[in-house]
Formats: structure tokens, C-alpha cells, sequence
């Protein structure tokens, strides 16, 4: 792949993986996407390239990506809004949102010697509690969220059921999983 990325941060196969899958579950001809916590824009990025009549917001809270998203639009020629903020700010509503959130709780893992990657990386509990229900604002009713985690189905139904989300699918993707998640 031809992307440009920051030292702090590499994605890895499972962002395209994740572009991937959702590909194959959406049948939109017409609607509004958005690449929540984008990095460098992969997923969003390739999402698109494979549905070109959809329409594309990539949101960043770290500015220090600004530069190699613009560059990744360019390169592949992709038109699309890109907010510089934090997620929990943000109020549109999407039909489709991809998302690659840490991996890793904050409690059970060592940090980074890099903020940056650190706070690409590692999340604590209670952020991924506020991720869940904006994930929910975000949503338009009977919108459709794809994730990529290291979480169980057994470990993200509980949060779900709270959210008054809905698991679709998973699959099993090079040691992580894919979910297709459903608003009600």
C-alpha cells in the first residue's frame, strides 16, 4: 500500500480487512459515511474507493495526522470532509460508520514510550463506555457500524444491549474480530 503515515503510527492489514468486510454487508447505492478516529484514513479511504457514490466524513482528534490524510485523499483521488476533532463533539448523523478504536484497555496493558501511538493504541474503560454511546448518537436509526477489536462477542454484547445496539455479525480476521453492528 502506498499510504503515507506517521512514525508514531502504522496501520495494519486488519484496517483493510475491515474496509473489506464492510464492503461486502452494504448494499447503499446513496448515503453518508464516516471514518471515526481515521489515523492516516485508511478504512475510510478504501471503503470508498470501492463505493464511489457514498459519501465521506473522516474525523481526527489528533491534528499531527492532518498532513497524511490530505495526502492519502490526494493520492487516490477521494473526495471527502475531514473534521479535525474529537469524536465526542461531533453531532451529524451517518448511515454507515467504520471505526478501528484501541485495541488495548489502559488497565491491563503497558503504555508506549509515544503519547501519539500510545493514544492510538490504549483506551481506558470509561472511554470505551463514551465511545459505544456517541457511537449511538452518531448512528442514523437502522445505521450501520463496522468495527475491528480484540474484544469477544461475549465482551462487546453487554455494552451493545446498554447502547440499545445491535450485533449483526463477526468474523475472525488475523487476530482480530470484524462486527457488524446494527441501531435500532
Amino acid at each position: 500500500m502506498d499510504y503515507l503515515q506517521p512514525e508514531f503510527y502504522k496501520f495494519n492489514e486488519d484496517s483493510i480487512a475491515l474496509a473489506k468486510f464492510a464492503n461486502q454487508k452494504i448494499n447503499l447505492s446513496i448515503g453518508d459515511v464516516l471514518d471515526l478516529g481515521c489515523g492516516c484514513g485508511v478504512i475510510g479511504i478504501e471503503f470508498l474507493r470501492m463505493n464511489k457514490n457514498l459519501t465521506l466524513t473522516l474525523l481526527e482528534k489528533n491534528y499531527k495526522f492532518k498532513e497524511y490524510i490530505d495526502h492519502n485523499l490526494n493520492l487516490f483521488h477521494i473526495n471527502a470532509q475531514l473534521i479535525i476533532s474529537d469524536w465526542e463533539e461531533h453531532q451529524d448523523h451517518y448511515d454507515i460508520i467504520l471505526s478501528n478504536p484501541p485495541y488495548f484497555f489502559e488497565e491491563s496493558s503497558r503504555p508506549s514510550t509515544s503519547m501519539d501511538r500510545d493514544q492510538c493504541r490504549r483506551w481506558s474503560k470509561e472511554q470505551s463506555v463514551a465511545f459505544f454511546y456517541q457511537l449511538k448518537k452518531l448512528l442514523k436509526p437502522n445505521g450501520t457500524c463496522f468495527l475491528s477489536l480484540r474484544s469477544s462477542k461475549d465482551e462487546l454484547q453487554e455494552i451493545l444491549e446498554v447502547n440499545n445496539l445491535v450485533l449483526i455479525d463477526s468474523v475472525e480476521e488475523r487476530g482480530c474480530s470484524l462486527f457488524e453492528i446494527k441501531n435500532r
